[in-house]
């Protein structure tokens, strides 16, 4: 599933991700019910890889807080050149 879910990246190119994070489902996902966090975060970006580099590190999900280089499927995207594992945040505003 995780090469998959990298593969798909490289046929499906998006102009802008953005991750609506302004609340989380953290546990039970994606139907829940679970616990919710209010992150009250959007999460945009022209590199689909970094967008959701960016969101893995926003909350502990299933109450494990995890670094984009945990995740198999973006590390794949990553050896395959979809985008960047390591994003600069570069503007955060409240």
């Amino acid at each position: 599933l995780h090469q998959a879910l990298a593969d798909l990246a490289t046929v499906v190119r998006a102009d802008l991700t953005v991750v609506d994070a302004t609340r989380a489902l953290l546990t039970k996902g994606p139907g829940g019910p679970g616990k919710v966090a209010h992150l009250r975060t959007v999460v945009a970006s022209r590199d689909v890889l970094a967008a959701d580099a960016v969101a893995v590190g926003l909350a502990p999900w299933w109450g494990k807080v995890s670094k984009p280089q945990d995740i198999e499927h973006l590390v794949a995207a990553h050896r395959m050149g979809v985008g960047n594992l390591f994003p600069e945040v570069r503007e955060v505003r409240a």
